[in-house]
């Protein structure tokens, strides 16, 4: 049955496993159980001090903590989004300057295609900003799209009109710049336009596989727990297994993290001890791995500071999400340079009226920054700074990029259009999904495989002298509104 424990004042569901261990049927027992006045008060403390929570939380903690997992079918997770139905286009080459109400040509960038579905049509407007046109002509100025050819794609030649005579662009429009487009305009008595196109985004998510061993030799075996009672059924917890779970949790972290998915099919591959077939080595793409594909990423030289948090800020706003709560994710060389921009933030308004004298600070506390409406809740992640992994130094500095790195997410979930079969589906906007459907859990799966030793009745499994427990972890990363999210690294050194 699953057993529940509370992590920040969420309630957390922990998956146990079908499989049984020995003729006792003690089951495997999660360290995240609820286990008060099961185990030795004073052992479990120490146990939960060595293989349980680091002075961070790793990754898959918060996604724990959020509430942010779920059950699932095996297959790939599809998950199918629709993008705004108004949108800029992206041109592809530059656009001379011209005389006074003489028509342009716009060329649309690939980037505006899905397959070869143009993103306008003929009557749209669009919209020249005010800093390309002639001195004096300070208002944006609207073009009416009156042809449409092909030169590459199909309808990505734009044969466009000023509504004013006297609108004259006098500075170059350089290729890769984003436009706006309006409404459409029509005359008395026309026809109705074709239908606009929309833009589906279909993202598809694979499983990973996880798996751990733990040995326990026969001399050890008589310091190590016996299976326990509670609620009417036989358990199984003790410091190894406790051990072997946070291992395939911190794996887990990684994958759920930084994970990429095995696209290298020609060689990765497997073979089932169970047909003998080969099979792709299975393992999901993770946070940083999609993001880097499809969410706002920058860049900073030497230290993080204001101006950074105002490009998060306008990023979010471009892609149409003006958030007010917004989770960051961080390392601690990151986060160090944010206790400066508290710091400067705090001494530079501190004298005037913006002072909170309940507070005793300017919409500050150690962890929360409300910046021009924003607030910022700043998590340090173990993940990104453990020295035994992402946070190695070399040189004098970290050999990776993770200490430095912040992860910035709107604190909201989202609507899709297709989660697996559900049809507008609800989700949160990260999450992991384990394979767990129709009561087959291999979500956390837990075995035994007995020796020579007096153990779950002494059953001789291998001739060896002890005791092995072995677990599998079978899961998958998603997410969605991935163009809502914004990934900050520091920039590579030389």
């Amino acid at each position: 049955m699953p057993t529940t424990a509370t992590i920040g004042g969420s309630a957390v569901t922990t998956p146990t496993s079908n499989m049984t261990t020995g003729n006792t049927g003690a089951t495997w027992l999660s360290w995240m159980a609820d286990v008060t006045g099961v185990t030795d008060p004073n052992t479990y403390p120490e146990i939960y001090k060595k293989y349980g929570r680091v002075s961070y939380p790793l990754f898959r903690d918060v996604l724990r903590a959020k509430g942010q997992e779920m059950g699932g079918p095996a297959q790939d997770l599809n998950v199918l989004e629709e993008t705004a139905y108004w949108r800029p286009i992206k041109i592809r080459d530059a656009v001379s300057e011209g005389a006074a109400g003489a028509a342009i040509t716009i060329y649309l960038h690939a980037d505006n295609y899905e397959s070869t579905k143009s993103p306008v049509q003929e009557r749209d407007t669009i919209l020249i900003p005010a800093k390309y046109l002639a001195s004096g002509q300070n208002k944006s100025a609207e073009y009416v799209i009156f042809a449409l050819g092909t030169d590459v794609l199909t309808n990505d030649t734009l044969t466009c009109h000023p509504k004013n005579s006297a609108t004259d662009i006098d500075t170059e429009i350089p290729a890769g710049t984003e436009l706006a487009v309006g409404p459409n305009t029509w005359a008395v008595g026309e026809g109705q336009p074709n239908g606009k196109n929309n833009f589906p985004v279909n993202y598809t998510y694979t499983r990973g596989i996880i798996k751990a061993t733990v040995g326990i030799e026969q001399d050890a075996v008589a310091t190590k727990f016996e299976p326990i009672e509670y609620d009417g059924n036989r358990w199984l917890i003790n410091d190894l297994t406790i051990k072997m779970e946070r291992d395939v949790e911190f794996m887990e972290d990684w994958m759920f993290f930084r994970g990429e998915k095995n696209s290298n099919q020609a060689t990765l591959v497997g073979t089932s001890g169970i047909t003998g077939d080969s099979g792709i080595l299975r393992s999901t793409d993770g946070l940083t791995t999609l993001m880097d594909q499809y969410s706002l990423c920058d860049y900073y030289d030497t230290t993080f500071d204001e101006s950074h948090l105002d490009n998060v800020q306008e990023g979010f706003i471009a892609m149409g999400t003006p958030t007010r709560d917004v989770a960051v994710y961080c390392g601690h060389m990151f986060r160090k340079d944010m206790n400066e921009v508290f710091r400067d933030y705090m001494e530079k308004y501190s004298s005037t009226d913006l002072y909170d004298r309940v507070k005793n600070m300017l919409g500050v506390t150690p962890d929360v920054l409300n910046w021009n409406g924003t607030n910022f809740y700043f998590q340090i992640l173990h993940t990104l700074s453990n020295p035994s992994l992402t946070g190695i130094t070399a040189s004098g500095d970290y050999q990776y990029e993770d200490p430095y790195s912040a992860i910035f997410i709107p604190d909201n979930p989202i609507t899709v259009a297709k989660f697996g079969e559900q049809v507008n589906a609800s989700i949160p906007n990260i999450g992991v999904q384990y394979t767990n459907y129709n009561g087959e859990n291999n979500g956390k799966v837990f075995g035994i495989q007995k020796g020579m030793t007096n153990l779950e009745n002494g059953n001789l499994g291998t001739d060896n002298a002890g005791v092995y427990y072995f677990m599998l972890s079978e899961s998958k990363f998603f997410g969605g509104a991935w163009e809502q999210k914004f990934y900050y690294r520091k920039q590579k050194s030389a």
